[in-house]
C-alpha cells in the first residue's frame, strides 16, 4: 500500500475502509466483520523490516474469513475486493495515468 494506515468509518451494519494512497484515497463499503477482517490483513501484510512470521497466503486467509466457506468465494469476486487489489487503488497518479487504461464502465470511488 502506498499510503498511510487504513480507515474504517462504521455507519450501522456496514463500514466505509478507506485506504490512503499517493494521489487519492480509495474507499469501498464492507459488512463490519470484513473490514474488520481486511483491516487486520492489511496490517499483517505491510512489509516490516523484522518480519518475524511469512505473509498470509491465500488459501490460509480463507480460514480467518468472517463467513462461511461461499462466502468467501463471493467476496473474491466482489467489486470491493478488486477495487483494493487493483493499481488503480494504489499507485500514484502518474503510474496510474501510464499503466492503467481508463474504463468507462468501471465505478470508482475515490476519497480526497
Amino acid at each position: 500500500m502506498a499510503g498511510g494506515q487504513p480507515v474504517c468509518e462504521t455507519v450501522g451494519r456496514r463500514t466505509r475502509l478507506i485506504l490512503p494512497g499517493r494521489a487519492s484515497d480509495c474507499a469501498v463499503t464492507l459488512t463490519n466483520a470484513q473490514a474488520q477482517w481486511l483491516t487486520d490483513l492489511i496490517r499483517q501484510s505491510t512489509p516490516q523490516s523484522k518480519r518475524t512470521a511469512p505473509y498470509s497466503l491465500l488459501r490460509e486467509m480463507k480460514n480467518t474469513f468472517p463467513g462461511a466457506t461461499q462466502e468467501f468465494g463471493t467476496f473474491l469476486n466482489n467489486t470491493s475486493w478488486k477495487k483494493i487489489r487493483s493499481p488503480v487503488c494504489c499507485l500514484s497518479s502518474r503510474l496510474r495515468k501510464n499503466y492503467c487504461e481508463p474504463s468507462r464502465n468501471r465505478r470508482t470511488e475515490h476519497v480526497r
